[in-house]
């Protein structure tokens, strides 16, 4: 857990929060049924968690700005998209 956000975060329910979305993200990685295209905007997604050195609604910001549009993705399995709603409820959490 030495990522980068953990420098900038104090709280730990905001952290908690985050290696939740990412714990899910995973998941969908892990998922066959998931297409390549979504999976890159997934890691994405990981990549922002791990690597960023913005403040938590930024991040947040940017996250939801990227899974949004896949969210209403055709090729996307239905316990896909009930995933990727579950994360945009809680990062929207985060941004407020």
């Amino acid at each position: 857990m030495n990522y980068l956000i953990f420098d900038k975060i104090s709280n730990s329910a905001v952290q908690e929060k985050f290696e939740k979305i990412k714990s899910l993200f995973q998941g969908l990685l892990n998922d066959r049924s998931i297409p390549r295209d979504i999976k890159r905007v997934i890691q994405k997604g990981i990549d922002l968690i791990k690597e960023s050195k913005d403040d938590v609604k930024n991040i947040t910001s940017n996250i939801i700005y990227l899974i949004n549009e896949i969210s209403l993705d055709n090729n996307l399995p239905y316990h896909g998209q009930s995933t990727i709603n579950r994360c945009l409820t809680i990062l929207k959490t985060l941004n407020d």
